[in-house]
């Protein structure tokens, strides 16, 4: 059985910033009323030669509307701008920070 069926209007694609590779993911709902229906968008960004990986879901794209095409556009370029940085060696990432 196929994971996507041609109503849900799969599209996958490939894009690149500074220093990394990306993969974006969207589909739309094909269940419940119509007007209801949103736009799935995944993505994630890999660090070229480096372990860093980000990655994000994006809520709220109403399915099957031009409006939400161009809001996924402007995403891209957005996320076209994030660029990955070596912190200085023995500096904690601020996840890992124990500052109080």
């Amino acid at each position: 059985m196929e994971p996507f069926f041609p109503q849900h209007h799969f599209k996958m694609q490939r894009f690149f910033g500074k220093n990394w590779t990306g993969t974006a993911v969207g589909y739309d709902m094909t269940t419940g009323p119509e007007e209801t229906r949103i736009r799935f968008f995944n993505f994630c960004l890999v660090e070229n030669h480096g372990p860093q990986v980000l990655c994000g879901r994006v809520q709220g794209l109403t399915a099957g509307t031009i409006n939400t095409e161009e809001k996924i556009k402007k995403i891209l370029a957005v996320l076209k701008t994030i660029e990955f940085v070596d912190l200085p060696p023995g500096q904690p990432a601020a996840s890992q920070s124990t500052s109080r």
